[in-house]
């Protein structure tokens, strides 16, 4: 896990080695809209020795400017998928022993939208707030039952996230992006009690993402 923190931070630094000149975006504008790709590993333990699972997710970012600040109010729509490994408990009544385990890797695809404040030094921006996650779907890479069916996770999930990153303009109202992002559930995530029992600890998500804004001006009015 140490070597993935390593390589993220690398691209930051590689980035922000190459654009230092012209670093600071344009600020003449009052709202971005984007699009982002999103590269992310997925662990119940974060900076712990635990198994962690690739994931690809995507996103279409919103920011509305503040005024004139360099604050802003970081929103979107988000399609943020999630893996974690649990350990299902199974009863038979006519095989002995009558409980066995069985564990199964769970892909989890969630709509999230983040609602974070913003702040955009010289260099870096920095971005936090909460995130709310609807599960849409699961996929269950197993030989057993039908876990996403019968056995839902939790349908809305709270969670927090922060996002440190760069900003490129590479045309007058266009620039590139790229950021350290880290989230982590507040609530549990679990499966109602019934023929299988799980609960499961929250889920916390680190990688990077990349992507592009268009920057939106307000029309002046005339008088």
């Amino acid at each position: 896990m140490k070597k993935i923190l390593s390589t993220i931070f690398l691209l930051m630094a590689l980035f922000v080695c190459k654009s230092q000149e012209t670093i600071v975006p344009s600020s003449n504008f009052n709202y971005k809209v984007g699009v982002e790709y999103i590269s992310e590993y997925t662990t119940k333990y974060f900076l712990k020795d635990t198994t962690s699972y690739h994931t690809n997710s995507f996103g279409l970012p919103f920011l509305i400017r503040l005024g004139k600040t360099k604050s802003s109010i970081e929103t979107g729509v988000f399609y943020i998928n999630k893996k974690e490994q649990y350990a299902l408990d199974y009863y038979h009544s006519y095989n002995w022993p009558h409980y066995y385990i069985k564990k199964n890797l769970i892909s989890f695809h969630y709509l999230r939208v983040p609602i974070n404040y913003r702040f955009d030094t010289k260099l870096l921006y920095i971005s936090a707030g909460l995130c709310i996650d609807n599960l849409l779907s699961m996929t269950n890479k197993s030989d057993t039952m039908d876990v996403k069916e019968s056995f839902p996770d939790r349908k809305f999930k709270m969670g927090v996230n922060l996002k440190i990153g760069i900003e490129k303009d590479f045309a007058k109202q266009f620039s590139v992006f790229l950021e350290v992002r880290f989230s982590t559930d507040i609530n549990k995530a679990y499966f109602r009690p019934g023929f299988l029992f799980v609960n499961g600890e929250p889920i916390q998500n680190f990688g990077f993402g990349i992507g592009i804004n268009h920057k939106i001006a307000r029309k002046k009015k005339m008088d």
